[in-house]
């Protein structure tokens, strides 16, 4: 099973440009990479600017993002997808899944409280792969 770690914040924090720079370091490292974010009020999905593209444009191998009434497999659901549905549809094709949101659900979480500096993404990109190498 894959490691997951969920990022954590207010809004604005910088969680998304923060997981967009741990995508991009765990990809050079040759790590298969999922995101979840879950959006609590809809969604558009891969629309350039979004989220969603953000991550993909990233390099993530796969985005996932589910809300009330829709999960972004653009399949259209009756309810929301609970996390661990959300989880188990990505399975263990990837190394670690960081998840944006579902903030009770992961044991591990990255607390973001602002603007990140490059010392700080390095930081973030270590644990992650100690994470990944101790399989959480």
């Amino acid at each position: 099973m894959a490691a997951i770690v969920s990022f954590v914040g207010k809004s604005g924090s910088g969680k998304t440009t923060l997981i967009e720079g741990a995508i991009r370091e765990l990809k050079k490292k040759g790590y298969r990479v999922a995101v979840v974010k879950h959006a609590h009020h809809g969604f558009e999905m891969d629309r350039p600017g979004k989220d969603s593209w953000r991550f993909a444009q990233a390099g993530s191998d796969i985005v996932a993002v589910s809300s009330p009434g829709r999960v972004a497999f653009l399949e259209h659901v009756d309810d929301e997808l609970d996390y661990d549905r959300v989880i188990s549809r990505i399975g263990s094709r990837v190394d670690i899944i960081l998840v944006e949101g579902f903030k009770q659900a992961s044991k591990v979480k990255v607390e973001v409280a602002g603007a990140e500096r490059g010392d700080d993404l390095a930081k973030i990109v270590d644990f992650l792969v100690e994470q990944i190498q101790q399989g959480k």
